[in-house]
């Protein structure tokens, strides 16, 4: 199944990252890792990242209520009915989820996403509750120097963003 996924998905992580460079005018690592998790889901699940489902304005936050509820194989693409490896198919949808992390630095590192898909070693922790985004911290000008002392992030919670 993993090489099935992988190759399904080759042409859309190209443009997937292209999108995501456009939005943030800079491709990164990190923007190559959100892509990349972008495009599993999209595989796995048979709908495109920006697909409405139910409530939600998108697909990774449906996905992120599915592995909450501890129902995650639910988001596995009904066409494929049993023809899957269980395990396989929710080590790719925690992957993917691991990779859309709001957080950019909590995403996995590419040779650790290498080393998962080819089972080397086990998926990260992936919380039940998608985290909150939190802005990373930016250096002070001197003129803000009086405010050295004010929190450093900024969290808000994601929970109504993509909720309908």
């Amino acid at each position: 199944m993993q090489n099935d996924l992988i190759h399904r998905g080759r042409g859309r992580a190209r443009h997937a990252g292209l999108h995501c460079a456009r939005m943030f005018r800079k491709a990164t690592r990190q923007s190559d890792v959100y892509a990349f998790g972008a495009v599993l889901l999209e595989v796995v699940c048979g709908l495109r990242p920006g697909t409405k489902i139910g409530r939600f304005q998108l697909l990774v936050d449906w996905v992120w209520s599915l592995h909450r509820e501890g129902h995650l194989l639910e988001a596995v693409e009904e066409r494929i009915g049993d023809e899957y490896v269980v395990e396989e198919a929710k080590k790719v949808l925690l992957l993917a989820l691991a990779c859309s992390h709001p957080i950019a630095g909590e995403r996995p590192r590419t040779q650790e996403i290498v080393q998962i898909i080819s089972g080397s070693v086990p998926v990260p922790y992936v919380p039940p509750f998608k985290p909150a985004f939190t802005w990373p911290s930016m250096p002070m000008e001197e003129e803000d120097s009086s405010l050295e002392n004010t929190a450093e992030t900024r969290s808000f919670p994601t929970t109504h963003l993509g909720s309908g």
